[in-house]
């Protein structure tokens, strides 16, 4: 709003007045005289009378001014003109008006972020898609949250997991394949004394970050995010055999609970959630027709939404963030892109890798 020199000064003034007046309340002889930047907000159907005004107090036709619209979204649009153009320039509310020879400079500060302009649809659920919106939005796409599953208690209602709660001493791991199971299993736990010297694992870095909010550290993270990656650097059972605690849906994949198995481990496996499609509004169907990639980052998510989306509305493209969701995605459309590193951060790095324009030149 100002710059050394030549505006070292800065006014704000409304241009929509109350009609009900029967005097205008700015006197504009005296903003023109301010000199400096002027910034008028709500001043786009008042903006000829209000040009005229300026210029009769003053003003050159020559000084610049710039009408930002939707300023700091994905649909921001500045319009570059003078003050004797203005009365014939193409404004659309809402948009600030900036007169002033700042005015004239590039306001491409938020323009030139990776994902400026770009839609993307996520569907994880509300409670868990903050962090990835909010990611997005930093990088200047407009996020359209629209949840495909539904997150609900598993079919016996806990009682699987209260049952193996009961004997927790009896186990040498417990392995959790994903955040649900994690914060589900936390949740039963309650007081975390309960777990002793029991040795924690998980599938990813976003579940090891459930553990680390509860203070706990997972004894094994994997070099590759998903249940093959964990069972290839899993220990085999001690002689004799030992147990193995997997809380996780009641659908889930069974490669992690067979291959446990079959190296040794006793497995019990109790579900402690489910996921259930959920509906998807003909509002959300519209918006989801006009994005340019959808991100899933389960699998689960992936198919409910091909079950859900016609294939005439779905986006050009799909960002997965591993094989196994990748999987579920193919040939549904365009393009399927995989993350990698298999994580929110390979998930949001993918998008910007499959959107962002090529380089010039």
């Amino acid at each position: 709003m100002t710059r050394r020199f030549t505006s070292t000064s800065l006014t704000i003034v409304s241009g929509h007045e109350d009609p009900t007046k029967s005097e205008p309340a700015v006197d504009w002889d005296a903003v023109a005289r301010l000199g400096g930047t002027l910034v008028i907000l709500m001043g786009v159907a008042a903006a000829p009378s209000i040009a005229a005004r300026l210029l009769a107090a003053g003003r050159g036709p020559d000084t610049p001014v710039a009408a930002v619209r939707w300023g700091t979204r994905p649909t921001q649009h500045t319009l570059h003109t003078t003050l004797g153009r203005l009365a014939e320039a193409p404004l659309a509310a809402p948009s600030v008006l900036v007169v002033g020879e700042v005015a004239a400079d590039p306001v491409d500060w938020f323009t030139t972020r990776p994902l400026f302009g770009r839609r993307v649809v996520i569907t994880r659920a509300p409670s868990q898609a903050s962090r990835l919106s909010d990611r997005l939005t930093e990088l200047g796409a407009e996020v359209l949250g629209v949840p495909t599953i539904a997150i609900v208690d598993a079919p016996d209602g806990g009682a699987g997991l209260a049952g193996a709660l009961e004997g927790i001493g009896a186990y040498s791991w417990v392995v959790l394949g994903s955040v649900n199971a994690a914060q589900r299993f936390l949740d039963a736990v309650g007081d975390l004394r309960r777990l002793g010297d029991l040795r924690l694992t998980v599938v990813g870095p976003g579940t090891a970050e459930v553990l680390r909010a509860a203070r706990l550290v997972p004894d094994l993270v994997p070099q590759r995010y998903v249940a093959e990656g964990l069972l290839d650097e899993f220990p085999t059972a001690p002689e004799g055999g030992a147990r193995v605690l997997v809380p996780r849906s009641a659908r889930a994949r069974p490669v992690l609970v067979e291959g446990l198995r079959s190296a040794g481990w006793a497995v019990d496996d109790p579900g402690v959630y489910d996921t259930l499609p959920a509906e998807i509004g003909s509002d959300s169907m519209t918006s989801i027709a006009s994005a340019d990639a959808v991100a899933f980052a389960s699998s689960s998510a992936a198919t409910a939404f091909c079950a859900a989306v016609p294939r005439d509305r779905r986006p050009p493209t799909a960002v997965a963030i591993g094989p196994i969701t990748a999987a579920s995605a193919d040939g549904a459309f365009d393009r399927v892109v995989q993350a990698d590193p298999h994580d929110l951060d390979g998930l949001v790095a993918a998008l910007v890798r499959s959107l962002s324009p090529p380089p010039s030149g």
